[in-house]
């Protein structure tokens, strides 16, 4: 995928539904054998219940977490995937104020000021990761092309083990040669706003930190013009490498670091489609198309 090749898929961020949207070709062969295979090792070590891959159906992956909807151009199928809240409250007292709401004088940090523990989720947001890592796992070498007008931006991969959640994926000419239109350094605010909404709905809006340096960041970094991204973690994120040059004439990997749960893989994800989006809105206004 380090070449330019007619677009097999896109990444969308939807704000209003707090949701990664995934608008696939129509033009695949065979569709429904392309995720015909045995996941039910995949179920039993993450609890899962179901997984279902008819793309005429409602629902795509495990326990439903993608939902199938018609895209008006026709050209696509669109998956929706809804992010879950993976911290919530739970009916104990909170550890740390020991139900006082505040420690210190001020808020309680570990209970947001409400005297109660949280308890941490993951099930969900774990059957949205690993059904999109599916769903986008055949196109990780795909070479057979479509009729579509749009070019492949990027392509992502996804899973999760037992003590971490890898996000990566190759970023293409196109969006390479874009992102290089950018000074070094530029900060893309709406990717980093998309990313702070993804994240707040799962970990809760006290966990964004405005003040924090270190919590989100999207921009154009390195001499050779890559994507960088970061989430809350330790140095969690996503990047081209920097010793990684790809030329004008070529695209390049994207690799991550200290990505450890399902929540910090989605917000990167999240960011990505936002990018994605984008991307997508001003090489259209470049090359004068109509969207699709």
């Amino acid at each position: 995928m380090r070449e330019s090749m007619p677009r097999w898929y896109g990444l969308s961020w939807d704000a209003g539904k707090a949701a990664i949207r995934i608008r696939l070709n129509r033009e695949l062969p065979r569709p429904e054998k392309m995720w015909d295979t045995d996941n039910n090792d995949i179920m039993v070590r993450h609890g899962f219940g179901m997984f279902e891959s008819d793309l005429d159906g409602k629902w795509f992956g495990f326990d439903r977490a993608l939902e199938i909807v018609k895209h008006p151009s026709g050209e696509y199928r669109e998956f929706i995937g809804r992010l879950p809240r993976v911290r919530v409250s739970s009916k104990r007292r909170c550890y740390d104020c020991e139900g006082n709401k505040t420690r210190h004088g001020e808020k309680c940090f570990s209970c947001d000021g409400t005297g109660m523990d949280y308890d941490l989720k993951w099930k969900r947001a774990e059957a949205l990761a690993m059904s999109i890592g599916i769903l986008l796992s055949p196109f990780e070498y795909n070479e057979r092309e479509t009729d579509s007008q749009d070019h492949q931006l990027l392509t992502v991969h996804l899973f999760i083990s037992e003590q971490s959640a890898p996000i990566g994926g190759i970023v293409g000419i196109p969006l390479h040669h874009w992102a290089r239109e950018y000074p070094q350094h530029t900060e893309f605010t709406d990717v980093i706003a998309a990313m702070k909404q993804a994240y707040g709905r799962m970990m809760g809006k006290s966990r964004v930190k405005s003040s924090s340096p270190f919590g989100f960041r999207a921009m154009v970094y390195s001499d050779h013009k890559h994507i960088s991204f970061d989430c809350p973690g330790d140095a969690c994120g996503v990047y081209g490498s920097p010793d990684d040059d790809p030329g004008d004439n070529h695209g390049y990997q994207l690799s991550c670091h200290n990505v450890d749960s399902a929540a910090q893989q989605l917000t990167l994800l999240a960011g990505l489609a936002a990018l994605h989006d984008r991307a997508d809105r001003e090489i259209r206004e470049q090359t004068k198309t109509v969207p699709t």
